[in-house]
């Protein structure tokens, strides 16, 4: 019988909620995107600092080189990831964004191998991408580059997803989210102020849902992967692929083919198949081990 774990169902609101970012984001087009990367990690952060606090949580953590270089490659993969956004359909952009799976999968055999994907679900997950592929298309409108530009930043989040992992043993998941956006406006955020675009008061709207719904998705993906197996929730990010389709046809009027349709229909098998295998090996889950960071 098909069904999700709680660490499951925690990713894929976290893909929902990443999916509605995009769709933020390509509304913001008219905004640099670094200034847009940088406002939206200063509202997120405005949002995690008085968590910590009420929570009597230590903010600069206990693997702090770990948790910096987590927030460095969610960063860079974020401002690709908003780029390509801007660049491209939004279908598309999602494309690229998630053959990060794949990515985190490799890493994590590699680096946990208790996290590693059995062959079969190997199978599945190339199955999965191979959806995703006949949901994009083959688009023609997307340059080399710019698909260049995507499968870097689907490196990027590959790291990012194996350093939440980790950071699972050290750190609480509040001070993991904490870490993204503190990077991120110590990175972006000086050359954001010098060269500033006024917002529109309707774009300045757009920006603060934009950081409380990447705040909320940053939240649950980070607490959803620590909670199970990269191998069991990283594909999940797959899904996005359908909800990214469905808001790019009904907000931008982008096209919906046939191979999109059955490109979906591939994901929802390949995923469902893929779910009832079991991993190699998996580690407690969060509330098991949950580190509480307190001072």
């Amino acid at each position: 019988m098909f069904s999700l774990s709680r660490g499951q169902q925690f990713v894929l609101l976290a893909v929902f909620l990443f999916s509605l970012m995009g769709v933020i984001v390509k509304w913001l087009s008219d905004l640099p995107t670094h200034q847009v990367v940088f406002l939206r990690a200063l509202v997120s952060l405005a949002m995690t600092a008085p968590l910590l606090a009420w929570a009597r949580i230590q903010p600069l953590g206990v693997n702090r080189k770990l948790l910096f270089a987590r927030g460095l490659v969610g960063t860079a993969g974020l401002f690709i990831f908003f780029y390509t956004l801007t660049k491209m359909p939004l279908a598309s952009a999602y494309t690229l964004q998630q053959i990060s799976p794949l990515f985190t999968i490799f890493i994590a055999g590699i680096w946990h191998r208790q996290d590693g994907a059995s062959p079969k679900q190997w199978a599945l997950f190339l199955l999965a991408f191979f959806g995703v592929a006949l949901v994009q298309g083959f688009d023609p409108r997307v340059s080399l580059g710019h698909a260049g530009l995507g499968i870097l930043g689907a490196v990027a989040s590959g790291f990012a997803y194996n350093f939440v992992r980790e950071l699972k043993r050290t750190d609480h998941p509040l001070v993991v989210t904490f870490y993204f956006p503190l990077v991120a406006c110590i990175v972006i955020g000086p050359y954001s102020l010098f060269h500033w675009t006024p917002p529109t008061p309707v774009e300045w709207l757009l920006l603060v849902i934009l950081g409380i719904i990447t705040f909320l998705a940053q939240w649950y993906i980070t607490i959803g992967i620590q909670m199970d197996s990269v191998a069991r929730t990283s594909p999940l990010i797959y899904v996005g692929a359908i909800f990214s389709l469905s808001f790019g046809y009904l907000i931008f009027e982008e096209s919906m083919p046939a191979l999109a349709l059955l490109g979906i229909l591939v994901i929802l098998v390949s995923l469902a198949l893929a779910q009832n295998l079991k991993t190699p090996r998996s580690e407690p889950p969060l509330d098991e081990s949950m580190p509480s960071s307190r001072p």
